[in-house]
């Protein structure tokens, strides 16, 4: 028996994404790998395995895994034994090329390699074609000639057993490739539209849901849709779709997806078994939060999307509970949390646990929310609404609309656009709160109210943002935009403030900040109270008190 030895070096490169948008078409997670290997019990080829702590894919031959070597009269094969070596019973009589997987229909003629890519491949292995340049004899260093698709496929339900993939071109049937030219790729021979076709079937779960890793073989081209989806014999489950797609050489492309589950029991199971990330879980029924109730999300999931789109959650009194490493102490974010309701949907409640995750509210109103996240923040969706927001720790990102809050703790508000203010601001006594204007205007358009109503400590502050009075009420004296009160502390750094000011406390203007109104026969700034003693201080480093219809300031 004649033994080979041999030493590999191929490059993976799993092309992707590690944000929802970027690449977006491709994958939705970034990996780079290099394996060089011998054969002497190292990581080689075939069987694929995910190191999460490693952070790479390891590959290893198996035993009964083959590759031929072509050169004289017959092809030899060369076949991986338990005995960490690949053994023949022939040697290769003129050794020229190698091609790898071995197969019955695996032929050579001159230097154009012809072989089968199986429309039903095994879920178990890879299988990606290589080929090596057989003139050393005794050691190849194998090349790819196509690329692949390793798709993690997460919560797959009961009795669901088979994986589709389908294509604008040929990803099965008979291939070709020409080992001569500078950088050999296979290229289909099929005429038959039922090539473009990949079915896997697998093992489907008895009883709730299982999780399962596919790699599927893809010939080097641009696609102009490719996509995925899973069935149980009766039903198909689209899961992603790419359009003009460029594969490429060598490569893997890495994603993941998410079957449909239907109940808030079965987004707990489908999280418990949560191995890879980003991970969404779509409620198909509507859910009715019951007291106690509670999404556990596990403290690996670092990218978690609970999808409420198609299945509005009806609260009512009872907050939707949503807990993830609730016991750590609050600080910079080491996961994510998206959660998405419909834009109509109105009364929701939910309190938030996660002290070292940012979350991001997409759609709905909600009546209350109780949030505990990550210091760098609850970021509130463009369409969202919050009537009443308790921010236990962390900071918040505002798109979207925002009525009432209180803080627990330091917080800073930062706008992300313009914001339209109807509703009142109270900072009560004991807040401190930092308004980040970002550059952006906060307009004022309560007629009922002060637009902020300070009784704590308030900073104001943001890339010559502005905050602008745009109510109807100017000859109401009692209301005013910005009301700072006796014992409160305010400072305002870097900003405009066009509205009129009430300062009974302890006020300050810096960094060139103006004070101005738009109001008729109102000034900017009035300090003090005619009827009552109030010690209130007032300091300008810089800035200016501008007032085009009444005196600037009355102190």
């Amino acid at each position: 028996m004649k033994k080979l030895f041999l030493s590999v070096a191929s490059l993976l490169l799993l092309l992707g994404s590690c944000t929802q948008n970027e690449v977006e078409e491709i994958a939705l997670s970034k990996k780079q790998n290099v394996v060089v290997a011998t054969i002497e019990g190292q990581k080689t080829r075939l069987s694929v395995d995910y190191d999460d702590t490693a952070n790479q894919f390891n590959l290893s031959w198996s035993t009964g895994d083959a590759f031929k070597v072509f050169g004289g009269v017959n092809p030899v094969e060369y076949t991986w034994s338990q005995g960490d070596e690949f053994t023949t019973t022939t040697t290769p009589e003129d050794p020229t090329y190698a091609v790898y997987p071995s197969s019955a229909n695996l032929s050579i003629n001159g230097t154009t390699v012809s072989m089968t890519l199986s429309a039903t491949p095994s879920v178990a292995n890879i299988n990606l074609p290589m080929w090596a340049d057989a003139s050393n004899g005794n050691a190849f260093s194998f090349k790819h000639l196509a690329a692949a698709l390793q798709f993690k496929l997460n919560q797959i339900p009961e009795g669901y057993n088979k994986l589709i993939v389908e294509a604008s071109n040929a990803i099965s049937g008979s291939f070709t490739a020409k080992l001569d030219d500078e950088t050999p790729i296979l290229e289909s021979t099929s005429t038959d539209d039922a090539d473009e076709k990949v079915t896997v079937s697998f093992e489907a779960a008895t009883s709730g849901t299982k999780d399962q890793d596919f790699y599927i073989p893809l010939p080097v081209g641009t696609y102009t849709s490719l996509a995925v989806s899973v069935s149980n014999g009766t039903e198909t489950k689209a899961l992603k779709s790419w359009e003009n797609l460029t594969i490429e050489r060598g490569k893997m492309y890495y994603t993941t997806a998410t079957v449909d589950v239907a109940s808030a029991d079965a987004v707990n199971e489908a999280l418990a078994n949560v191995t890879t990330t980003p991970t969404t879980v779509n409620l198909t029924e509507e859910i009715t939060v019951q007291e106690g109730d509670a999404i556990e999300i596990p403290d690996d999931a670092e990218n978690v999307t609970l999808n409420f789109e198609a299945a509005p959650v009806t609260t009512e009194n009872t907050p939707l509970v949503i807990n993830q490493n609730d016991e750590a102490t609050s600080g910079d974010a080491t996961s994510e949390l998206n959660i998405t309701m419909p834009d109509d949907a109105e009364g929701l409640h939910a309190t938030i646990n996660a002290p070292t995750t940012t979350v991001t509210l997409v759609g709905g109103t909600y009546e209350s929310i109780e949030a505990t996240t990550a210091t760098n923040t609850l970021i509130i969706g463009e369409g969202v609404t919050i009537k009443n927001l308790t921010i236990k720790k962390g900071n918040v990102e505002l798109y979207g609309k925002l009525e009432k809050f209180t803080s627990e703790d330091a917080t800073t508000i930062k706008l992300m656009k313009d914001i339209d203010l109807t509703s009142e601001w109270e900072i009560k006594q004991g807040m401190e709160v930092t308004l980040d204007l970002n550059g952006y205007t906060l307009a004022v358009n309560n007629a009922t109210n002060h637009g902020i109503d300070n009784e704590g400590t308030l900073t104001i502050n943001g890339n010559d943002g502005k905050i602008t009075w745009v109510a109807t009420n100017y000859a109401d004296n009692a209301v005013y935009c910005i009301v700072n009160r006796a014992g409160a502390t305010m400072n305002i750094d870097a900003c405009e403030v066009a509205g009129p000011v009430y300062n009974v406390g302890n006020m300050t203007v810096e960094n060139e900040s103006k004070l101005t109104t738009n109001a008729a026969n109102r000034a900017a700034l009035i300090c003090g109270e005619d009827t009552k003693d109030i010690a209130w201080t007032f300091t300008m480093t810089s800035g200016s008190i501008v007032s085009e219809t009444h005196s600037a300031a009355v102190l």
